[in-house]
């Protein structure tokens, strides 16, 4: 990408980080002034509980997900969008192939980050995970031990005929 075009390079800027940057940081603080009003009013005319407390702290959880996540987005697409610009609008600017490749790299982790952060955010996800694998190694392993009879395997028989 030699001469990138100028207008292409501003439209894709503007239509996939401005516009979702925009719209993240919009609907986020939003639904935090929701939330906030909420717990305001919830306050208000009734006392805390300790059902009102577990729902806090699971919101404050969700947000703090969604800000890590509106940041890793950031953090991993501005890189790709300033080099881009800078080869679209200075054209005298040169930029080592790896110095090109890293923003592009960094772009592609974004879709891994999602996950990955969803998972070490999600309580119920992590309590799932290590009884899956434990169950997934104890089937494994029962598959292993009953898919070789033992009596062919102690006189060297290499069929399943007795």
């Amino acid at each position: 990408w030699e001469y990138p075009n100028k207008s292409f390079v501003t439209a894709s800027f503007i239509g996939c980080l401005a516009l979702p940057a925009f719209t993240m940081c919009y609907s986020y603080s939003r639904i935090l002034f929701v939330a906030l009003k909420t717990r305001h009013k919830r306050m208000k005319w009734k006392p805390r509980t300790k059902e009102s407390r577990m729902w806090e702290k699971k919101e404050m959880r969700l947000l703090k997900m969604t800000v890590l996540m509106c940041i890793s987005f950031m953090l991993c697409w501005t890189p790709y969008a300033v080099v881009a610009m800078i080869k679209s609008y200075s054209s005298h600017v040169t930029l080592t192939p790896l110095l090109s490749a890293l923003p592009a790299l960094a772009a592609k982790t974004s879709h891994v980050l999602d996950p990955v952060i969803y998972c070490a955010m999600n309580r119920n996800f992590n309590r799932f995970i290590p009884d899956a694998l434990r169950k997934k190694r104890e089937t494994d392993l029962e598959l292993t031990t009953m898919s070789i009879p033992l009596k062919n395997v102690a006189h060297g028989a290499t069929s399943s005929e007795p």
